[in-house]
């Protein structure tokens, strides 16, 4: 019982941490974010890409952009800043998927 006690004591402790990180990670980015310089981008693509495992099933926005920054071009294929932002992740049904593609228009500004 003993051990049981502090498998679960340390379970729980390795959980705890890696959320504290995740988050402390998340918070990094967005306050170096700031100091980034706000420019247009063009969406090129934007598609529902599935995702199959042995016991499920789901669905994620695939988007592909470009922009420019002081005279360099980028491109990306994130959908969101963070994998836990509302547009960027998986999701269980390719409905929810495609509205979710419906916030990144292809060709748009």
């Amino acid at each position: 019982m003993r051990y049981f006690i502090l498998a679960t004591g340390l379970l729980m402790f390795g959980t705890g941490t890696w959320f504290l990180i995740t988050a402390a990670s998340d918070l990094w980015k967005a306050s170096v974010s700031r100091s980034w310089p706000i420019v247009i981008g063009n969406i090129q693509t934007g598609t529902v890409k599935v995702r199959r495992g042995k016991a499920f099933t789901d669905y994620f926005v695939d988007v592909v952009h470009t922009y420019v920054v002081h005279g360099v071009s980028y491109s990306g294929a994130r959908a969101g800043f963070v994998k836990r932002e509302k547009n960027c992740g998986f999701v269980p049904t390719r409905r929810e998927a495609e509205s979710r593609l419906l916030h990144f228009p292809t060709a748009a500004r």
